[in-house]
C-alpha cells in the first residue's frame, strides 16, 4: 500500500525544499520535529532525502531496507520545544510548565528512550538517539536534535508495516521538568524493496532489489563492469530478491588468500535466489584485472552458507567476445540458482584448511565429551586424492 504523495517525494529528492526559519512548539505532549513547509523528511548519512510524511496522529514513510536514516527534531538555533506529560499521571496530564528543547530529548543522558513496536518488521528497526548535531547538507546545514533509525535488510517480496511509539522520559529533576516527565512521538513505516521490471534493467553493485522478468521473454540484469544476468523467463515468473555485494570477506581473505598470496575478488548474491526461467541463465563474471591477469591462471570457488569453499572453475568458461562478436571478456557459465562467486589469480589451499577444520571440530568434541563424561567420536579421517 502506497501511503505517500510520489510528487512530493519526487519534489524533494531534487533538493527543492528549505528549511524554514521559525521557532517550533508542541502544547500537546508530542515531541517537536524540523518540518518544511508543513512536511516532515527522513535523510541518510550523506544529508539526502528519502522520505517525506505530513503530520497525522503521527508521520507515516515509506523507506526500503537495509539502510540507515535519520529524523530531525526541532532546530536547536530556534531552540524548539515541547510541553511535556506529568510523571506518573493516569490518564495523561499535560504539565502547565514542563517542557524540553530538541536537544533535551535527543540526549541520551536527559532523556530515556524506549520505543514500542508493533507490526511485521517490528524486527527490522531500531531507533537510537543520535548525538552529532549536524548532518549536511541536510536541513541547509541546520543543528538539530536527530533520531537515528536503521532498517535492516529483508528479502520479503510484500510490503511491511511497523508502527514506532517513542517515549522520551526524564532520567533526574530539572529546572524545567521533573523526573518522570515525559514526551512522545508516533512514526510508522512502510518497508519495501524497489521493484525493477523487466526486461533489460542497469543496477549498481551493493542495491537490493524485486527484479519482476518479463514473462516468455528474455529478461537481462546488468551491473555496469561487474557481472550480468541473462535468462528466458517462464510463462508466469515470480518475482525474486537481487542483491549483488562485491565486498570482500575478511575471513576468507585471511584464511584463505593471505597464506598463498592471492588477490581475490567477490560476487555475493544474497539468499542464493531461484530463477524462474524456462532454461538455466546465463551468468557472467566480468575480470577484474583488466588485462594484468591471465585467465587461464584464475580459479574459481563458491562459499557455502557455513563458510566452506569450492572449487567451481571447471564449470566457468572465459570468453573475450560473445556469439554476436559483442566484447565480454568475462567467466560465463549456466544456472538456476545464484549464490557466492569468489574469483582468485591462483589456486587456495582448501585441503590445509579443510584439515584445519576439521582438528579444531575434534578438539571441541574432546573438550566437549570431558565436560559431559561421555565417550569421544572422531571424525572419520579424509580419504581420496
Amino acid at each position: 500500500m502506497k501511503r505517500l504523495l510520489l510528487g512530493l517525494l519526487a519534489f524533494v529528492l531534487a533538493g527543492l525544499v528549505s528549511i524554514t526559519a521559525a521557532a517550533v512548539s508542541r502544547e500537546d505532549g508530542t515531541a517537536m520535529t524540523a518540518e518544511q513547509d508543513g512536511l516532515l523528511y527522513l535523510y541518510d548519512e550523506l544529508g539526502e532525502a528519502k522520505a517525506a510524511s505530513a503530520y497525522v496522529n503521527g508521520y507515516t514513510f515509506e523507506v526500503r531496507p537495509d539502510q540507515t536514516l535519520y529524523l530531525p527534531l526541532g532546530t536547536l538555533a530556534q531552540e524548539d520545544w515541547a510541553r511535556l506529560w506529568l510523571a506518573d499521571s493516569k490518564p495523561p496530564v499535560l504539565s502547565e510548565s514542563a517542557q524540553a528543547t530538541a536537544a533535551d530529548l535527543t540526549e541520551p543522558d536527559l532523556f530515556r528512550l524506549h520505543t514500542d513496536k508493533e507490526g511485521p518488521a517490528a524486527k527490522l528497526v531500531r531507533v537510537t538517539q543520535y548525538p552529532e548535531r549536524t548532518l549536511p547538507p541536510a536541513l541547509d546545514g541546520a543543528r538539530c536534535g536527530w533520531l537515528k533509525l536503521e532498517i535492516g535488510p529483508s528479502q520479503t517480496l510484500e510490503e511491511q508495516k511497523v508502527r514506532l511509539d517513542m517515549t522520551f522520559t526524564a532520567r533526574e529533576d530539572d529546572n524545567n521538568w521533573q523526573r518522570g516527565d515525559y514526551a512522545t512521538l508516533s512514526v510508522t513505516l512502510w518497508v519495501s524493496n524497489a521493484v525493477e521490471h523487466g526486461g533489460d534493467i542497469e543496477q549498481e553493485a551493493g542495491e537490493s532489489f524485486l527484479f519482476d522478468p518479463q514473462d516468455n521473454d528474455w529478461n537481462l540484469i546488468t551491473w555496469d563492469g561487474v557481472a550480468t544476468l541473462n535468462f528466458q523467463a517462464d510463462e508466469h515468473p515470480e518475482k525474486f530478491y537481487v542483491k549483488l555485494s562485491t565486498k570482500v570477506d575478511e575471513q576468507i581473505d585471511r584464511q584463505y588468500a593471505q597464506p598463498v598470496n592471492a588477490e581475490l575478488f567477490f560476487w555475493d548474491f544474497s539468499g542464493s535466489p531461484a530463477i524462474p526461467s524456462v532454461s538455466r541463465a546465463t551468468l557472467v563474471l566480468f575480470n577484474p584485472w583488466a588485462g594484468r591477469t591471465n585467465p587461464q591462471d584464475c580459479h574459481i570457488y563458491a562459499k557455502d552458507s557455513d563458510g566452506t569453499l569450492t572449487e567451481i572453475t571447471s564449470r566457468f568458461s572465459y570468453l573475450t567476445v560473445d556469439e554476436e562478436g559483442n566484447e565480454v571478456n568475462g567467466w560465463q557459465t549456466r544456472t538456476r540458482t545464484l549464490g557466492c562467486y569468489i574469483l582468485s589469480d591462483c589456486e587456495l589451499e582448501l585441503s590445509s584448511q579443510e584439515s584445519a577444520q576439521e582438528q579444531m571440530q575434534e578438539e571441541e568434541q574432546e573438550v566437549t565429551a570431558v565436560q559431559e563424561k561421555q565417550p569421544i567420536e572422531k571424525p572419520n579421517p579424509l580419504t581420496g586424492r
